[in-house]
């Protein structure tokens, strides 16, 4: 059977993803080859990264003893299709008119608090209109100077 793993590159005892195995059933004449196609896919939710890619034959002989061959051991760079990349822009982009849209908001909720306020300090600093004063104003609190009561008809 062929199979195959893909761990990260810096420890092999760990594997993010085990291929499928794939068995064959052939029996193969000694000094005798075949080639085999054998397909696999990384899941999509892997990182962009390296990764080993280690793909590898398992067979018996006629007494039954096991052997496993390494067909392939090397650094695999795992890379992202356009429309992915497309889409992390996508994404990126509207983060960013989101944040501008929410620091606009909360300018514009700070500059309409501050706008009140200083429309409060104008009103309370508004001069108070001068009234006309009566002749005998300066003689208001003056012992015999009372308010004058009028005479009831």
């Amino acid at each position: 059977s062929v199979a195959g793993t893909l761990p990260p590159p810096f420890n092999f005892n760990f594997v993010v993803q085990n291929f499928t195995s794939t068995a064959i059933g052939q029996t193969l004449a000694p000094n005798e080859q075949k080639t085999v196609v054998y397909k696999f896919t990384p899941d999509g939710r892997l990182e962009a990264l390296d990764f080993k890619l280690h793909l590898y034959v398992t067979y018996e002989d006629e007494a039954g003893e096991k052997f496993v061959h390494t067909l392939f051991n090397e650094t695999a760079t795992l890379i992202e299709s356009a429309s992915e990349t497309s889409s992390k822009i996508m994404f990126v982009i509207m983060l960013v008119a989101v944040s501008l849209g929410l620091a606009a908001l909360k300018g514009y909720t700070y500059y309409q608090k501050h706008e009140k306020k200083k429309n409060k300090r104008a009103a309370a600093a508004k001069p108070v209109e001068a009234t006309k004063p009566s002749a005998d104003e300066w003689l208001a609190g003056m012992p015999g100077m009372g308010a004058k009561k009028e005479k009831a008809p």
